[in-house]
């Protein structure tokens, strides 16, 4: 069994496998939430539409 875990330990990842280098979890940039009054006017009544629509049309 030990030598399973050594062999997978081994074998190249599907990253290094595609020549893709990962990136390490603390690199990856980390964005805030905008509050939803800062979206676009557009984007709000998309967003609003969108809640009529299933709150009228749910089975």
């Amino acid at each position: 069994m030990t030598q399973d875990l050594e062999d997978s330990r081994s074998s190249p990842t599907p990253f290094e496998a595609c020549g893709v280098d990962p990136l390490p979890i603390e690199e990856v940039p980390t964005e805030e939430m905008e509050p939803f009054w800062s979206l676009s006017p557009r984007a709000l009544v998309a967003g609003f539409a969108v809640l009529v629509g299933v709150l009228i049309f749910h089975p």
